[in-house]
C-alpha cells in the first residue's frame, strides 16, 4: 500500500502549463517595470545637474549681494566643469563642479553663443547677463535661464 501512495506523489511533483505561464508572465511585467524606470533615470539625472547649476547661480548670486563682491561662474564645455570665483576669473576659486551631463552650450535669450562661457552677478543688486546654460544627457536636455536684470535663475 505505500508504493501505491509514493508512485502517485510521484507523478505530481511537475509543474503544469498554466503554471509555467504564470511565472513567465509574472517575469515578463517585473522585466517591463524595470525598463520603464530605468529609462527615466536620464532625465533625472539632467534635471538634477540642471538644479544643481541653479543652486550654484542662486548662490553666486546672493554672495554678491551679501558680500558686496562681484561674483562669476565660468563655464568650461569641453570639460563639462564650471568654477566659481569670488570677483573676475582671476579672482578667489571658491568652487569647482563636475556635471554628469554634457554641458552643451551657454548662450544669450536670442540664442547666440557666448564666449568667454561665463555668468557674472555684480553687486549690490545681483544683477547678471541674460543667459541660458543648455545641458543634455541621454536624449534629453534641460535649459536653465538668467534673467540679467534681476538674477533670477529658473530651469526651463
Amino acid at each position: 500500500m505505500l508504493k501505491a501512495r509514493e508512485s502517485k506523489t510521484r507523478l505530481k511533483t511537475g509543474f503544469t502549463l498554466i503554471e509555467l505561464i504564470i511565472v513567465i508572465v509574472i517575469i515578463a511585467v517585473i522585466t517591463t517595470a524595470g525598463l520603464v524606470s530605468f529609462s527615466s533615470i536620464s532625465s533625472r539625472r539632467v534635471e538634477a545637474e540642471a538644479r544643481k547649476v541653479i543652486s550654484d547661480l542662486s548662490w553666486a548670486r546672493k554672495e554678491a549681494v551679501s558680500r558686496h563682491k562681484k561674483y562669476t561662474v565660468d563655464f568650461d564645455t569641453n570639460n563639462n566643469v564650471y568654477d566659481v570665483y569670488e570677483g573676475d576669473t582671476s579672482g578667489i576659486l571658491v568652487k569647482r563642479q563636475n556635471l554628469d551631463v554634457d554641458l552643451v552650450s551657454i548662450t544669450d535669450f536670442s540664442g547666440t553663443s557666448i564666449l568667454p562661457a561665463r555668468v557674472t552677478f555684480n553687486y549690490p543688486l545681483g544683477t547678471a547677463q541674460d543667459r541660458i546654460v543648455n545641458l543634455s544627457g541621454g536624449g534629453k536636455t534641460r535649459a536653465v535661464k538668467v534673467f540679467g536684470e534681476t538674477g533670477y535663475v529658473r530651469m526651463e
